[in-house]
């Protein structure tokens, strides 16, 4: 396995939390080996051990072992909010927390979001990865409170989980920890895990329609959305642009959604012009350039928002379509600040 890396853009939060508690951010990230000229990249990485490093001077520098829930309150989603609207186009907080549980990984190799699900509740469970040295305990519980905050976030409620599980000791003060999950904590377990009700799951995300307006505003995909008014070939194209972060929509979901039956759908797209596949195929490939044609959007994100299960796999779709490579189409026709 090859050295497990981590996108920049999820250090912007942690520089400010440093920050925020008074340390010297740019002493700490060069200390750890971090370039800060690197932050504003949307396709740089760090490696594992580096920000592993990181959390480990952040506590000793100001002497607050759980200086990775200071701030829990005051969460921004910063660069985060790209993860954000993706769970936000979902339905419920079911399909919100599957998608975010695809996405950590896609945007941080080490971190895994294990998701386990029966009628009654949903355990959540954390692991990262590990260079040459283990993950400090202020990382982990950084990154547990900061999936809780999505969480809170998407949903519009004050979620607090069952029970917030910690494989570490039980600290000399608890007070920060409940403050920052909000409920019964069991310490020495044998994982990093938080349990969610039925009741949580089946809540409706905040503002699906609006939430994916605004990143449709932001991405300027707002032109495509519109293309051709009321007909049931837009009808059809919004749908997708919804559902590809799910990757590739079906025809019979999209036709059930419309009170129609599939071959039915067809046919009526085939009056206008068009095919389903004709219009999915067309519909990624448009957003492909508008999403490419911001420089702040990796390209991880970038083929999860359009679908695909890899990002090798879009890259290559990249070529077909474009005839050049992904980073040779944003060098030529990215948007420039």
């Amino acid at each position: 396995m090859g050295i497990q890396t981590i996108s920049v853009r999820w250090l912007d939060g942690v520089a400010e939390l440093l920050r925020t508690n008074g340390l010297d951010a740019g002493a700490l990230f060069d200390e750890a080996g971090l370039d800060w000229r690197c932050m504003g990249d949307s396709e740089a990485r760090c490696s594992t051990d580096q920000l592993s490093t990181l959390w480990e001077l952040a506590a000793a520098r100001s002497g607050n072992p759980a200086i990775g829930l200071a701030g829990a309150q005051d969460f921004k989603l910063g660069n985060l909010d790209a993860i954000a609207q993706a769970m936000a186009s979902c339905r419920d907080m079911r399909g919100a927390i599957r998608r975010l549980a695809y996405y950590l990984h896609a945007i941080s190799d080490p971190a895994t979001l294990l998701v386990m699900e029966n009628k009654d509740e949903c355990w959540l469970t954390l692991s990262i990865a590990g260079g040459d040295k283990p993950v400090p305990r202020p990382r982990i519980e950084n990154t547990m409170v900061s999936i809780l905050a999505l969480c809170r976030w998407v949903s519009g409620h004050d979620l607090r989980p069952r029970v917030a599980h910690l494989a570490f000791g039980a600290p000399s003060s608890l007070h920060p920890y409940y403050a920052a999950f909000g409920c019964p904590l069991r310490f020495d377990a044998p994982d990093h895990r938080m349990l969610f009700s039925a009741s949580d799951l089946a809540l409706p995300v905040l503002g699906p329609g609006a939430a994916l307006a605004a990143m449709h505003d932001r991405q300027g995909v707002n032109s495509l959305a519109r293309q051709g008014g009321c007909s049931l070939s837009n009808q059809v194209r919004q749908m997708v642009i919804q559902l590809l972060p799910d990757g590739d929509p079906f025809c019979a979901q999209i036709a059930h959604a419309l009170n129609m039956g599939e071959s039915t759908l067809q046919r009526r797209l085939r009056s206008e012009g068009t095919s389903f596949q004709q219009l999915v195929d067309e519909t990624r490939r448009s957003l492909a350039g508008k999403y490419l044609g911001q420089k702040n959007m990796a390209l991880a994100q970038v083929a999860f928002l359009l679908g695909f299960s890899e990002p090798s796999a879009f890259l290559r779709k990249c070529k077909r379509w474009f005839a050049m490579s992904a980073q040779q189409y944003r060098q030529q026709f990215a948007v420039t600040d």
